[in-house]
């Protein structure tokens, strides 16, 4: 069954949001620039819907707002991703929630 334009809407707000609560697992690309990403294809989706329903009687999703654009540098989970480089001994000699940079 072919997805209709305010399916991708919808998936894609809910990717947004479990990048945001979760981060991802891209080992190359931080986290604020996949849910940038996201947040594109939200864009997009949007402009989809206007030109599908030109009498501008939108779907419910159309209004939903769309997020933020986020830092680059975001990332979900920084306390989690640092406990476990310190428990893995990648970073030896740093205590559990002291304050190191990453980059």
């Amino acid at each position: 069954m072919k997805k209709t334009v305010e399916q991708y809407l919808q998936n894609s707000f809910e990717r947004w949001q479990s990048i945001y609560k979760n981060g991802c697992n891209d080992p190359f690309w931080s986290d604020g620039l996949n849910i940038n990403l996201v947040r594109n294809h939200i864009i997009y989706y949007k402009n989809k819907i206007k030109e599908e329903y030109p009498d501008g009687n939108y779907p419910e999703i159309y209004y939903k707002e769309t997020p933020a654009e986020m830092p680059i540098q975001f990332m979900a989970k920084p306390r989690k991703l640092l406990t476990e480089i310190v428990c893995a001994d990648v970073i030896p000699n740093v205590a559990i929630g002291e304050q190191i940079c990453l980059f």
